[in-house]
């Protein structure tokens, strides 16, 4: 397939190409059953070469995060991102831009790799917005800021969402402006950012419901009865309960202590039994 339409590098297939592939193993004379194995192969090779480059090659249209050397305090257990993708931004320039800005954020800046990945998803969408008009996003005008700000409101976003989109282009424009993409910010964040009311949204058990499930904890396999005592006995997160391992507590006498406490040092789980 690669011979044939003319593509010199796995990794710098963009989402059209990848399209392409997909498209062209709908030939009924392979069969489903043939289908079904060669669909995976794009994604099997490319992460294969990105894995096994000497150095990271920062120009393939998709990263996989495992190849980053990004230190374990930054990355959350339970995230299931494994890829940063740039293929759907389909001008090459901005696609260009939006690698830069990843690479100074991933390897410069420190910060965890969800918060990054969350500002890069609101970025992307804007890139990939100026990408369908045919815009560089270094010749960007404020108007076009305006209109795909008014496009994202007809979504129903809320005010924090909203604020958040904000935020990621003012982060975004401020990079380009200090490696000297861009001379200005082509807009006014400050304008545009909404009045947030705060929410409280009541999500607690009553002790009625509590004593219920403690009572009935018997019926459940071993597996849950040990989330549900950690999520009411020591406070963890879902996602924190989800990454826990066997080897993440030890015993002293009577008391079942955690090695590396999330939330405290010395949590224990005295007294609850398996």
């Amino acid at each position: 397939f690669c011979v044939q339409n003319h593509i010199g590098d796995i990794e710098l297939m963009d989402a059209a190409q990848e399209q392409a592939f997909i498209h062209c193993m709908d030939n009924p004379a392979l069969g489903q059953n043939r289908q079904q194995k060669l669909q995976p192969a794009l994604n099997i090779c490319r992460k294969a070469v990105f894995l096994q480059n000497p150095e990271i090659n920062w120009a393939a249209n998709v990263w996989y995060i495992e190849r980053l050397n990004i230190p374990k305090y930054r990355l959350n257990p339970s995230s299931a991102v494994s890829t940063i993708s740039f293929k759907e931004i389909t001008l090459p320039e901005n696609r260009a831009y939006a690698k830069e800005y990843m690479k100074y954020q991933v390897g410069v800046t420190g910060q965890a790799l969800g918060t990054i990945l969350t500002r890069y998803t609101l970025i992307q969408r804007f890139l990939i917005w100026l990408s369908d008009q045919k815009q560089n996003v270094c010749g960007c005008t404020q108007q076009q800021v305006e209109d795909y700000l008014d496009e994202i409101q007809e979504d129903g976003m809320t005010d924090k969402f909203f604020n958040s989109h904000i935020s990621g282009l003012k982060n975004f424009f401020w990079f380009m402006v200090a490696h000297g993409h861009m001379k200005r910010i082509p807009f006014q964040p400050e304008f545009y950012q909404r009045k947030e009311i705060p929410q409280h949204h009541d999500r607690s058990v009553s002790p009625e419901v509590c004593e219920e499930v403690l009572g009935k904890l018997h019926l459940l396999p071993e597996h849950l009865r040990c989330m549900y005592l950690h999520l009411w006995c020591l406070g963890l997160r879902i996602s924190e309960v989800c990454t826990l391992k066997g080897n993440a507590y030890y015993r002293q006498n009577q008391d079942t202590c955690r090695k590396h406490s999330i939330r405290k040092a010395g949590a224990t789980f005295a007294g609850c039994k398996f």
